[in-house]
């Protein structure tokens, strides 16, 4: 599925910042779930990254400079638009958050190399979800990697945050046993 207008643009001016500042992000929600096979068409570009009040000082100002405005976030949120498209940057605040960051892996997000969380990793984001719509995206993912997934690592963390018994229904579910 085509991702909405102007979101394949804003990932790439998004990364276009970043990559003046030397910043890495790492891909979460649906456009890293697309990066990954899942057919949901991506509505926004969200990233997990690793930052402070000087770095995010200077990822608006490089942003604004690509032609993203920034709107108005709650904190450990970095919010912006392009056109249409909304681009959402999460903070790394968490052991679970730096984990994911040591865990990504290069991808192709939106026509753009970036960095894409691992799929046990967005499992475990959508874990934290009671929305529908994150379940379904869990047990896509199942699939889709199905015999690929690390299920010590995904009992492990879900264990970890209280939410295994989440991930095994969604595992199950997956499976046809659910």
């Amino acid at each position: 599925m085509d991702p909405a207008p102007n979101v394949a643009e804003a990932m790439k001016k998004i990364v276009a910042a970043l990559k003046k500042l030397r910043l890495q992000a790492v891909a979460i929600g649906d456009a890293a779930h697309a990066a990954l096979g899942c057919a949901k068409a991506p509505q926004s570009v969200d990233f997990l990254i690793s930052t402070g009040e000087k770095q995010r000082l200077a990822i608006l100002a490089a942003a604004q400079r690509e032609g993203l405005a920034p709107t108005e976030s709650p904190p450990g949120l970095l919010r912006l638009t392009y056109k249409t498209a909304t681009v959402r940057m999460l903070e790394a605040t968490s052991p679970f958050h730096r984990l994911m960051l040591s865990r990504a892996e290069p991808g192709v997000v939106l026509g753009v190399r970036s960095f894409v969380a691992s799929p046990e990793d967005l499992i475990l984001m959508r874990a934290a979800s009671d929305a529908p719509a994150d379940r379904a995206a869990m047990i896509e993912l199942m699939k889709v990697f199905a015999g690929k997934l690390d299920p010590d690592y995904l009992k492990t963390q879900a264990e970890a945050v209280g939410r295994f018994d989440k991930v095994r229904s969604a595992w199950q579910e997956s499976k046809g046993t659910g």
